[in-house]
């Protein structure tokens, strides 16, 4: 398969999950305020974005020790960074289950 075919399939299936995404949003959350009260439907939405902030910050985490495992190259070196970042996973799957 060619890079711009790649290209383009990918473009289009970011845009149909961006087109999907809205679409949800745009039918729950009307559905979700008529059943809670605009107090706990903020409360959802703020422990929905905490989750999701973790997320994030764990998976750029994860990026950017897979790019130092690729510049360092020796094992040892791979070891020692792997080792270091024990904690900082620990402590993201910690505060993603609210421990």
């Amino acid at each position: 398969m060619s890079v711009s075919v790649r290209l383009i399939s990918g473009s289009i299936a970011n845009g149909a999950l961006l087109a999907a995404n809205i679409l949800i949003q745009t039918i729950s959350v009307p559905i979700m305020l008529g059943w809670w009260s605009a107090q706990q439907f903020g409360l959802w939405v703020l422990l929905q974005t905490l989750y999701s902030l973790s997320v994030v910050f764990d998976l750029g985490h994860q990026n950017y020790l897979g790019y130092e495992f690729q510049r360092l190259g020796t094992r040892d070196a791979v070891r020692r960074d792997f080792a270091s970042s024990i904690p900082v996973g620990f402590h993201a799957e910690l505060s993603r289950l609210g421990a």
